[in-house]
């Protein structure tokens, strides 16, 4: 019996964002993602998660970085433009990254 890939996960920008963009345009949610997705998300500069575990905190840390208060999402990073880069529609989120390395800043 063939072996079933690996379930992986991304961010991306919250569902939320085109009915109500002040609250929600700075969001992320996590997504489900295939092994050919995963690599055109790294590729890109996305993040990429093994567990949903990793990705859930990864979601509360991006949405909530040290010093927000309040209810209100503000993901530090930008969301993919290119329509190749769109999972279900929505924009894969591309966070900040230290100058010369691959190393995420928060």
């Amino acid at each position: 019996m063939p072996r079933q890939p690996k379930t992986q996960y991304t961010l991306v920008q919250h569902s939320a964002a085109g009915n109500n963009p002040e609250e929600f345009g700075r969001a992320v949610e996590l997504r489900s993602i295939t092994p050919g997705q995963a690599q055109m998300i790294r590729t890109a500069g996305g993040l990429v998660f093994d567990s949903y575990t990793e990705a859930d905190a990864e979601e509360d840390a991006v949405n909530y970085p040290p010093g927000v208060e309040g209810l209100i999402p503000q993901a530090d990073g930008s969301f993919s433009k290119a329509k190749k880069l769109l999972l279900d529609g929505s924009p894969i989120y591309l966070p900040v990254k230290a100058p010369g390395t691959h190393q995420v800043t928060r």
